[in-house]
């Protein structure tokens, strides 16, 4: 019989370092699990890369009794649009990155398992003094205008380029055709 717990929710962290943790009651449960998603810090519109959903879609299931522990990195990140007045720099997404290392219990010769107090998935996490600003840049409709103009003045050059290489390259091969003749 497989039990399954799913923990959905928010925990607020101090700006400090630290670690959260999620603890069997006996030795011999089996800590196998699998993360949708975690997100830490503030949801923001910007904030979708891989950079801020690291654990996005992390799967550890039948590697048998273990504990787990992650170590993450965090760093802050500020979003700045004066264009757009909900964009607000009191959100606080964190971009993260993380390291696993598990700590698996093999059985003795035996074929007993040796006891370990507890097993765990354990969360250690360290904020970075740096802070990341991105700041949203628009195009106005006059550089959407020049640019369009200088593409479509590419196009045309390589179009030409390549027209005069072929009559180039046709006339070569009729003048030498004519002159084998």
């Amino acid at each position: 019989a497989v039990v399954s717990t799913q923990s959905t929710g928010d925990y607020h962290l101090k700006r400090i370092t630290g670690e959260f943790s999620f603890i069997s009651k006996d030795n011999r449960t089996d800590m196998s699990h699998a993360m949708e998603d975690l997100i830490i810090g503030d949801t923001h519109k910007y904030a979708n890369t891989k950079a801020f959903h690291a654990l996005k879609g992390v799967k550890l299931r039948d590697i048998g009794s273990s504990t787990h522990d992650y170590i993450v990195k965090l760093l802050e990140t500020n979003f700045i649009d004066e264009k757009d007045p909900e964009v607000a720099n009191n959100v606080s997404p964190y971009q993260y990155t993380f390291s696993y290392r598990p700590h698996i219990v093999h059985n003795k010769k035996d074929g007993t398992v040796p006891s370990i107090a507890q097993h765990y998935i354990r969360f250690r996490y360290n904020f970075s003094p740096l802070l990341v600003e991105y700041t949203a840049e628009y195009n106005s409709f006059y550089d959407l205008v020049t640019n369009s103009i200088a593409y479509c003045g590419g196009l045309f050059t390589t179009v030409e380029v390549v027209h005069r290489a072929f009559l180039g390259g046709s006339a070569f091969i009729k003048d030498n055709m004519y002159k084998k003749l």
